[in-house]
This record gives structure tokens, sequence and C-alpha cells, in this order.
């Protein structure tokens, strides 16, 4: 374990395969000069009630290294069983949705790392440990940015993005642009 002052960051390795990476922050700086934990009794004065709007949904698609990818991607999905696989933590809304996809396929991934940062997971991927998946409208980005192939595709697995905003019906001017900004471009 590695901890430094507010945070701690734990890498544990099980045998040889299996890599549990946990960030753990769990006391963070409010930028008001003291500690969210710390504030209890200012947070329940200021309680703010927030409403959730969805702006879209997409299924996703399945990335890896272009090694990994010239094995997996023929014969995609069946070619996935026995993979090595990145998945989120456990209780993700993501990984029980692709455990039943998983399980409708008939496929068993090798897991290989469980990650509760999307960002982190991703890294591993582009640096060639594990196949893993991205909502498919960033897929571009994906690519780019972590220099990854692209296996397939699948609208089986559905991913939600949400603005949130403290008005029930949105008004504000800058929240309505870049909600309808993101249902053309994202959801399209």
């Amino acid at each position: 374990m590695i901890s430094s002052g507010k945070s701690r960051v734990r890498f544990r390795c099980e045998g040889e395969a299996k890599v549990v990476i946990t960030l753990d922050a769990s006391i963070i700086d409010d930028g008001a000069g003291g500690e969210s934990a710390g504030n209890t009794d200012q947070r329940q004065q200021g309680r703010v009630r927030a409403f959730s709007h969805l702006l879209g949904t997409s299924g996703v698609t399945f990335f890896a290294s272009p090694p990994l990818a010239r094995k997996y991607r023929r014969n995609f999905p069946a070619s996935l069983d026995g993979a090595p696989f990145l998945l989120p933590i456990v209780g993700v809304a993501l990984r029980r949705s692709l455990e039943q996809w998983f399980e409708k396929q008939r496929i068993t991934p090798r897991v290989i790392g469980e990650f509760q940062d999307s960002a982190l997971l991703n890294a591993f991927g582009g640096a060639g440990v594990g196949v893993f998946v991205a909502p498919t409208p960033v897929e571009h980005d994906v690519r780019r940015h972590y220099r990854v192939s692209i296996l397939g595709r699948t609208n089986d697995i559905v991913e939600r993005f949400y603005v949130i905003s403290v008005e029930r019906k949105i008004k504000h001017p800058a929240v309505m642009a870049i909600s309808e900004k993101a249902r053309q471009t994202l959801f399209s």
C-alpha cells in the first residue's frame, strides 16, 4: 500500500495474472478551506436537491491493443471466450451489464484486472494488458488517445448518460446548450 496524506492508493496482485487496483480519496478538500469529511454541519445545512435528466443512451465498443486485437477480433464476440479482460469493479452498472452479456453469449473472459477508475482501466487496456469496453460515442477519442483497435460493438449493453441539474426542468441557457449539443453529436 502506498499512502500519502489525504488519499490512499492500493495495488494488490493476486497470483500471476490478476491485478486489483483501488483508488480511495476518502477526504477531499472542498475548496472552501475545509475538508468535506470534517464539515458535516455545513453539508447538512446546505442540502441541494438535484435532478437527473437523460441525455441519451448508447451501446459499447470493445477495444484492445493492436496485438491483442489481431488475436481476438476474428469471430467476435465468440473470440472473447478466455480472452484477458479488464472490467469495472463489482457493483458498477456496466460490470453487471457485461456479466449478463457474457452469460448470454456463453463467454467466460479471463479477468485480469478490476478498476474503479475508467481512465486507469483504459490506460491498462492501451498498454496491452487486456480487452476493455467504452461507450460507442467516444470510440474515436479512445482509439486516438490510447492507440487501441476496435474488436467489435454491441447495442445489447446499454450505457446511459445524464446531466445533473438543480432545476426540475432545465432552464439555464448553458446547461440547455450543453445538453442539446450532446444529444446532437453523441446520441444522434
